[in-house]
């Protein structure tokens, strides 16, 4: 499965991250529900921010809905 925002492929992972930095959530919150440390959130944050080329934490959570994350089934 490739998974879309923006026109760049990101992890499933870093999808769930997303949906989770759209409802507001801190790093601590996404680590608790994702079974994760805060330290490795913020490492995927440094990762999706290299992915949309530059965007920040405010901006990715802040990404309007009209852009929502793709998935495609390339089998």
């Amino acid at each position: 499965m490739t998974i879309e925002i923006l026109g760049r492929q990101i992890t499933p992972r870093e999808s769930q991250i997303v949906r989770q930095l759209k409802q507001g959530r801190t790093n601590k919150a996404i680590a608790h529900e994702l079974g994760l440390k805060v330290g490795t959130i913020k490492v995927y944050m440094s990762h999706l921010s290299d992915k949309l080329g530059g965007l920040s934490r405010l901006e990715i959570a802040l990404l309007p809905e009209r852009l929502p994350i793709r998935e495609r089934d390339d089998t």
